[in-house]
Formats: C-alpha cells, sequence, structure tokens
C-alpha cells in the first residue's frame, strides 16, 4: 500500500492541516516514510498523537531530522517502542529536551545505542531520571565519559546497581564527585573501590 503522503511534494506535505494529521488511520501512519516524515513541520509533529507515534517504522523514525526532535511531545515520547528509540542517532539524540529525557522509562532508556548515548550533553545526562537510570545496561555504562558520569544527579547515582557501578570505566572513576560518592550506600563504595583496584 503506498503512503497517504506518496503523491504529494515536500511543499504539499508541510501544508497538510495538522487536524488532518491527527486523524490519520493506523495503515496510513504505518506507511509514512522516512522521508515523508523528514518533511513534518514543527506544528505538524506534535500533531501526531500518542496513538499514532508506537506505529511509526522505526526507519521513519530514523529519518527525523535533529531540529524535528524537539517536537516530539514529552507524552509521545513515553510511548515511543523501545525499537523506535534504539535508532535514534548520535545527530538525534543532541535534540532532545530535558522534559522529553525525563519521561523515558527505564526500558527506554536501555534500549538508546551506545553512539547515541555518548552524544548526550552534560544538561541531557542530568535530565536522566532516577526511575530511567536503572535501564542503563552493563553495555552502556562503560560508553559514558568521565564528565557524563559526573554529571549525574546525586539521586539518580545513588540509584546505580552494583552491576552498573562495575561497569563504569576505571578511567572514568576519577569524574565521580564527592557528593555522588557521599549519595552512595556502603555496599556501593565497595563497588567502586573495586573498579579503583582493578
Amino acid at each position: 500500500m503506498a503512503s497517504y503522503f506518496a503523491s504529494l511534494t515536500s511543499t504539499e506535505i508541510q501544508a497538510t492541516d495538522t487536524s488532518g494529521i491527527a486523524i490519520l488511520t493506523s495503515s496510513q501512519v504505518l506507511e509514512i516514510t522516512s522521508t515523508e516524515l523528514s518533511y513534518f513541520t514543527s506544528s505538524q509533529i506534535p500533531a501526531l498523537t500518542s496513538k499514532q507515534w508506537p506505529l511509526l517504522s522505526d526507519s521513519a523514525i530514523a529519518g527525523l531530522q535533529s531540529d524535528q526532535i524537539q517536537y516530539i511531545e514529552s507524552a509521545d515520547i513515553a510511548v515511543l517502542l523501545p525499537s523506535q528509540v534504539s535508532v535514534f542517532s548520535s545527530l538525534q539524540i543532541p535534540g532532545l529536551q530535558t522534559s522529553q529525557l525525563e519521561s523515558l522509562s527505564s526500558t527506554q532508556l536501555g534500549a538508546i545505542n551506545t553512539t547515541a548515548l555518548s552524544a548526550l550533553s552534560s544538561n541531557q545526562i542530568q535530565a536522566l531520571g532516577t526511575v530511567g537510570i536503572s535501564g542503563l545496561t552493563t553495555l552502556q555504562i562503560p560508553t559514558l565519559s568521565s564528565d557524563q558520569v559526573g554529571q549525574l544527579t546525586t539521586a539518580a547515582f545513588a540509584r546505580l546497581s552494583s552491576s552498573q557501578i562495575r561497569a563504569i570505566e576505571t578511567s572514568d572513576v576519577a569524574g565521580i564527585s564527592t557528593s555522588q560518592i557521599a549519595a552512595l550506600s556502603s555496599g556501593q563504595v565497595g563497588q567502586l573501590l573495586t573498579i579503583q583496584l582493578a
């Protein structure tokens, strides 16, 4: 089945009324291509509903431009499938606003690919919630820089599990602040000492 926008030019797609975007059927949303979605304007992106976003293909999500990302409503970010989140690139990730990052679940955060994760800014790292932070995998954590590790809030840092703490690279321990260490339990501090002595 051809996409609803298949016969339209980029200008015509951008001229589509937002009310028309919001009533696209499931099958029509499923057929939106990465090129077509990349033409959506700053008013059309938020017009997509929380029921429509999970229906977009991973390839369509990958087609979003970095300056389009900021217009996805936080409530819509929260319903993205892990597979959709996993295709965010290092060019797209910087476009996420702090309110959007705060809405990510632990499952979604754990789906971010390591290249994209390493592109998060200090402000973005600080926005990772205490719930979401628990989703970081032991494959993701070693890709964080010492600066990124040091930018985790004390509340988020204190939520790291033993396995997550052990996954911190030895070279990144230097980025951990005294306030972060003070927020840890004795067991967590012991895990840090294990890294330092490795």
